[in-house]
């Protein structure tokens, strides 16, 4: 008798487990969608990157895959990738004219080896699904909030690749050596469409404090670029660009942000 009930016990404890499982939620119904969506923001307030990113995936590679999954999906990578959006939005608010780039890079260090930069590519690509329509680069196609997203997932883009460049110090963000003439074709393409995306994104957005120093930043940066920042959006263009133009272009950007970053 006592070993029944140890199975029943045990019977009990394994379902009310699975239960809580996002495989064992009802995804075809808004209640569940939404108890899984609530998992995974639970995960992200707790810093659990993974965890969100794994019970979000079910309902995201489903049919009844929705807009706000597909945006808490896209902010579960950005952990990934290293952001820390209330701590960058607080740092950035109160820069009182400091460097852009430190605090960017300080807030979100990147070794180059650390798989930031993969995650935020997939961030970002999350991020165009939920657009409309489907996958259009334009941020007229994005709603605020994406557009706010986009802007951070995009800086942090750009600090990711300059960060191991520029052999910054984690601590205080500082580069420790120049990053002029440095990057791969990779490094080059994702900058230039890093700053296409934001000064596209930053147009649909209210001016906060914080984004409005990125916003400074971004157009001194292009105005010391010969030509200014092409409007390219895409990374895929960049790095098939057969004239080699917009990969020159990146490595332009990443000369004028060496001239701004301490």
């Amino acid at each position: 008798m006592k070993n029944l009930s140890l199975v029943f016990a045990l019977g009990v404890s394994l379902a009310a487990c699975l239960s809580c499982s996002s495989a064992y939620k009802d995804m075809a119904t808004t209640a569940g969608q939404q108890s899984i969506i609530d998992q995974a923001n639970d995960f992200l307030t707790a810093g659990n990157c993974e965890g969100a990113i794994g019970v979000l995936k079910p309902l995201v590679d489903s049919p009844y895959v929705n807009y706000e999954a597909l945006m808490v999906y896209s902010s579960a990578y950005s952990c990934r990738g290293g952001i820390n959006m209330a701590a960058l939005i607080g740092n950035l608010k109160d820069l009182n004219g400091s460097d852009v780039w430190g605090v960017l890079i300080k807030t979100n260090y990147s070794t180059g080896a650390d798989g930031h930069l993969a995650a935020l590519d997939t961030a970002w690509k999350i991020l165009c699904q939920a657009a409309n329509p489907i996958d259009y680069p334009n941020a007229s196609a994005r709603n605020a909030d994406q557009n706010v997203d986009m802007i951070f997932i995009q800086a942090n883009i750009i600090t990711t690749v300059i960060a191991p460049l520029g052999n910054a110090s984690s601590s205080t963000g500082k580069k420790g050596k120049s990053i002029t003439g440095l990057g791969t074709k990779s490094d080059k393409c994702h900058v230039q469409v890093a700053l296409a995306e934001l000064k596209d994104s930053l147009q649909y957005v209210s001016a906060s404090a914080s984004l409005k120093n990125i916003s400074d930043e971004i157009n001194t940066v292009c105005a010391s670029v010969a030509g200014g920042c092409p409007l390219n959006e895409s990374l895929d263009g960049c790095l098939n660009d057969g004239t080699n133009v917009l990969p020159t272009a990146g490595g332009l950007i990443i000369d004028a942000i060496d001239t701004v970053w301490n």
